[in-house]
């Protein structure tokens, strides 16, 4: 049997032709690898995709492997299977998601620095001077009706905005 397998961190993809007899070897290796190894498999996280491969076929490789069936292009870490990494187009997709992951980071940090200053603000902080705090900052952003003093809670507020 012919297998060409690809492995990243713990992910594993494993590549032959789609025929019953594989299909079914590729369940007992995968059997014996979780009886010999003590890991589990998760099948249900686990995909049999085909390439040229008749639907109702995968349908049924689907089911005997307890796998969800996938036609591609079928998504890996973000990147579409065939895409290129030379070009510059199969990048775009993980360069926005990291975009959007500092905006968010950036959004909080400026959340950060403005409890900061309200806090400073309050307790008469500054640079050179540390005054002790009686009461914490989330008893102060809490309703009066709670026992706080009302005062808003900037992140709450944000990410209600957002």
């Amino acid at each position: 049997m012919n297998l060409t397998d690809l492995q990243f961190a713990d992910d594993t993809i494993i590549f032959y032709q789609a025929d019953w007899g594989k299909v079914v070897n590729i369940k007992r290796l995968l059997r014996c690898f979780k009886l010999i190894s003590g890991l589990k498999i998760n099948f249900h996280t686990s995909i049999v995709g085909g390439v040229r491969v008749d639907d109702s076929l995968l349908d049924d490789f689907s089911l005997v492997s307890n796998c969800k069936a996938y036609k591609f292009p079928v998504k890996y870490r973000g990147l579409p299977l065939e895409a290129n990494p030379r070009l510059k187009k199969t990048w775009q997709p993980v360069l926005q998601k990291l975009k959007s992951k500092l905006a968010s980071w950036k959004r909080k940090m400026l959340v950060a620095v403005i409890d900061k200053i309200r806090s400073g603000f309050l307790w008469r902080d500054n640079d050179v001077e540390k005054k002790l705090h009686l009461v914490k900052w989330e008893k102060m952003t809490k309703g009066k009706e709670f026992g706080g003093l009302g005062l808003r809670n900037i992140r709450v507020m944000n990410d209600a905005f957002i």
